[in-house]
């Protein structure tokens, strides 16, 4: 998904009198052509999968395909329509797990939805982590993202209350019983404070150019501590 969405870009560097846009376009067109190569190998998998575990999977791969490249494509372009995050939550978050464990087990468990919230907070976090870096770009552009549309101020609010939310979530999980040893989540607290501390920055700044690698690390430690807490 991340290789194929910057080919909308194209026609905008086209445009442009850059001295490096044919430099970002053959990379965009490399990008692109190895986005091609890695879907066909994970549709392969995802058939023998699915006739390991039932044909629901192909309609999850199908689904999951024309959302990846919906993010950026034509017609839908939801990132143009401001449902990036939105998006997101569902495809790389409830979706992307509930059929990881459906293509393991070979069942449909409901609890599973549950506890994927958490991963679909984060997912949607890293995208808006994105989404603010390049807002200045993006508002010049006119691309009207979900930051673009509802300000710089509530994007960094709405970030920061989806990195904070999984805390809560995950007691909520414990105490139902869905998850069992919630202080494997205590580590990724430590990588918290840095993504959150660069919101005080103004729009545009350099400091926020980390701002996504930061939210992968918070992502990359409380996943582990998330995937412990569950088994």
């Amino acid at each position: 998904c991340n290789l194929i969405n910057d080919y909308a870009d194209i026609s905008l560097w086209q445009s442009s009198d850059e001295a490096l846009a044919a430099e970002v376009i053959k990379s965009i067109r490399l990008n692109s052509f190895l986005a091609i190569v890695l879907t066909i190998i994970a549709s392969v998998i995802g058939i023998w999968l699915a006739a390991q575990v039932g044909w629901q999977l192909i309609v999850i791969g199908v689904l999951g395909i024309i959302g990846g490249y919906s993010y950026t494509g034509e017609p839908l372009n939801y990132k143009r329509l401001g449902l990036g995050v939105v998006a997101t939550f569902v495809f790389t978050g409830v979706l992307m797990v509930s059929a990881a464990y459906y293509a393991a087990a070979g069942v449909w468990n409901v609890n599973v939805i549950f506890i994927s919230i958490p991963v679909s907070f984060l997912s949607s976090a890293l995208l808006l982590a994105n989404e603010i870096r390049d807002y200045v770009d993006d508002r010049r552009l006119s691309i009207h993202t979900l930051t673009v549309r509802m300000g710089f101020k509530f994007a960094k609010y709405m970030y920061a209350s989806l990195l904070l939310i999984v805390f809560p979530v995950s007691i909520l999980l414990f105490f139902l019983g869905l998850i069992n040893n919630i202080a494997y989540l205590l580590p990724s607290l430590l990588c918290i404070y840095q993504p959150v501390k660069r919101l005080a920055c103004e729009p545009g700044s350099s400091d926020l150019a980390g701002l996504p690698q930061l939210t992968g690390r918070f992502y990359l430690l409380f996943g582990i501590g998330f995937m412990l807490s569950v088994t």
